[in-house]
């Protein structure tokens, strides 16, 4: 038994050294440079990574990461991203990715400004074309969006398939926030009417503004900004607390999702309270009018939308409360 510990201390000492030694050893400069080249081709972006590094548990650490728009905009820069694969679900014969965001150097320390990504799904789903994960996950800790949300604008405004409609409007707008999330999801044999989980999306100190000079919007901080849903064999349950609550804003939202194989069976119930006042209902007000009520009359700034049936192509009512707005 003496004998087996020691061999067993042997093993393990051996292990950990040769470790270390490939560690301090791997051309990660080499290995960093046949990474960017594939990366950057599948985004369609050039991407600078200054530092690549490897540690334990197994993950692989990427330093002042930059993705730079092809039109010399703004860059996104992101302070550390760490990628790994949890081992002890190898065991089980399922394969775990994680991978975390940190903001900005003090994030570490502080647990704040902090994005956690994770997904499961079995080892045989890697034969397929197409895997679909069992589990995922997502959360964050008051991770900035200010960037994120500006990169992601401006990547849909210059895709080919952008909606040249909407591009206009998104170009003009601003937004800053902070994103608290808990997301878990869990998917069975991957059809979505076994989907289970909740999501909680929280956006604190959010606000957005207007850069046109031609639409004088004020800024708008928001009070109320979250949507809480539950999630039962592929059944979404909108919960009544969801909401985004401005000075000149307001939006409701409540009700069900259905979810079916093929997504062309899914259906939606669900209902949508507008509210707009001020300055919005001035410089908005008559484009809601004609999009939404398609009618000339009068629009006192509050709209229910009810939508029914196919989650595809939904039925879609709408409806002015007869009261005055509050």
């Amino acid at each position: 038994m003496k004998s087996l510990r020691h061999k067993l201390i042997y093993v393990a000492s051996f292990s950990g050294l040769f470790l270390g030694f490939l560690i301090i050893t791997f051309p990660f400069g080499l290995l960093k440079e046949a990474l960017i080249v594939p990366l950057s081709q599948t985004i369609g972006q050039p991407i600078a990574i200054e530092k690549m590094s490897i540690s334990l548990p197994p993950r692989i650490n990427f330093t002042t990461v930059t993705l730079s728009p092809s039109d010399n905009t703004q860059d996104l820069n992101i302070h550390k991203l760490q990628v790994g694969i949890k081992l002890s679900r190898l065991l089980m014969g399922k394969l775990h990715l994680w991978s975390r965001i940190f903001y900005d150097p003090e994030s570490r320390r502080t647990q704040q400004g902090v994005l956690t990504i994770e997904a499961q799904l079995p080892l045989s789903a890697l034969n397929s074309t197409a895997p679909i994960p069992t589990m995922m996950m997502l959360q964050a800790q008051q991770f900035p969006l200010t960037e994120l949300l500006r990169y992601g604008i401006q990547t849909y405004t210059n895709s080919p398939s952008v909606n040249l409609l909407v591009a206009p409007l998104l170009e003009q707008l601003s937004f800053k926030g902070l994103l608290q999330s808990d997301i878990k999801l869990t998917i069975a044999a991957g059809q979505l009417n076994s989907l289970d989980g909740k999501i909680n999306l929280t956006l604190e100190n959010f606000q957005f503004a207007s850069t046109d000079p031609n639409l004088v919007i004020p800024e708008q901080t928001f009070e109320l900004a979250q949507i809480n849903t539950q999630i039962q064999n592929g059944q979404i349950t909108i919960d009544p607390s969801s909401a985004f609550q401005s000075e000149d804003i307001g939006v409701g939202l409540a009700g069900t999702i259905q979810l079916a194989e093929p997504i062309r069976r899914a259906t939606t119930d669900m209902k949508i309270d507008l509210n707009m006042g001020g300055a919005v209902l001035e410089q908005l007000g008559v484009v809601v009018q004609m999009a939404l009520l398609r009618q000339q009359q009068a629009w006192n700034g509050q709209l229910t939308l009810s939508l029914l049936g196919p989650l595809l192509a939904p039925q879609i009512h709408t409806s002015q409360p007869t009261a005055p707005p509050q």
